[in-house]
């Protein structure tokens, strides 16, 4: 599984064409991504989500967006996330936030500073309304 929203397809147009397909035969759809780009396709998506069900997935890592810029470069930052989601949401489409918080993820080059999840998980909560799913990967 990868990413659908490459910054390729900012050109192709592969997923706004797989997302007219599955417009067309009402299927549903679900996708996880870290780019904004998914902005675009929300037309389609809404209207999957009229007729049987579209999930918008994504993945934050940390609040800091100048961090995030460190660890995840090439996507946009979480604050941009989390606009996307407000956008899906204020639209009826439902929002899923993974949070990347194994117990010994560090920060690199960092001597071994765990990234501070705690911040984020506030910031989610005031923003959205969210049942958080307390498993614990090592």
């Amino acid at each position: 599984m990868g990413d659908p929203y490459i910054p390729l397809e900012k050109e192709l147009c592969l997923m706004r064409r797989c997302l007219e397909i599955i417009d067309r035969y009402n299927f549903g759809a679900t996708l996880i991504t870290k780019s904004d780009l998914v902005m675009r396709d929300l037309d389609i998506l809404e209207r999957i989500n009229k007729k049987t069900k579209a999930v918008i997935q994504m993945t934050l890592t940390t609040a800091d967006d100048i961090l995030c810029r460190k660890l995840e470069p090439g996507v946009c930052p979480t604050s941009r996330r989390f606009e996307v989601l407000q956008t899906c949401q204020k639209l009826g489409i439902p929002t899923v936030v993974w949070f990347s918080c194994r117990t010994r993820q560090t920060i690199p080059g960092s001597g071994g500073s765990p990234i501070p999840q705690r911040p984020l998980q506030n910031h989610a909560r005031s923003r959205f309304s969210f049942q958080m799913d307390r498993r614990v990967s090592g």
